[in-house]
C-alpha cells in the first residue's frame, strides 16, 4: 500500500497550523470592520484609545488611565470595551456566516467555537 494514499474513509484531521491561520485572516477583516465602523475624526481617536483593550484584558489603572485620556471614568472605558467586543464577535459571525454554504445560526456557532479553540490552541 502506497503512503501517499489517502484512504477516503478516513476522518479528516483539522490542520491546527490552518486553522490558526485562518482564525487569524477572519479577525482581522472582522476588526478592520470594527475599525472602519469608527471612522470618523472623534470616534477615531477614542476607539485607537480602546482598541487594544478589545483583544487583552485591561487592569484597573490601564482603564483608568485610557479614561483619564479620554475624559472618561474608568467605568465607562469598561462599558466601552464590553461594547467593543460585544460589536467584534457580531462582526466574526457575519464573517463566518459569509463562508458557509449554509449559515445557519447553529453552523455558524459551530465555526466561531473552531475558531476560538484555533485560537486557544496558539497558547499551548
Amino acid at each position: 500500500v502506497d503512503a501517499a494514499v489517502v484512504d477516503p474513509a478516513a476522518p479528516a484531521v483539522p490542520d491546527p497550523a490552518f486553522d490558526r491561520d485562518w482564525a487569524d485572516v477572519l479577525l482581522a477583516r472582522a476588526g478592520d470592520r470594527l475599525a472602519a465602523e469608527h471612522a470618523t475624526p472623534g470616534e477615531r481617536a477614542r476607539y485607537e484609545r480602546l482598541a487594544h483593550f478589545v483583544t487583552t484584558n485591561g487592569t484597573s489603572a490601564s482603564y483608568a488611565a485610557a479614561g483619564a485620556l479620554l475624559g472618561l471614568t474608568e467605568g465607562a472605558v469598561k462599558v466601552a470595551v464590553h461594547r467593543l467586543r460585544q460589536r467584534l464577535r457580531d462582526l466574526a459571525r457575519s464573517e463566518i456566516a459569509e463562508t458557509l454554504a449554509d449559515p445557519t445560526p447553529e453552523a455558524v456557532e459551530d465555526e466561531l467555537r473552531t475558531l476560538i479553540e484555533a485560537l486557544a490552541g496558539r497558547t499551548r
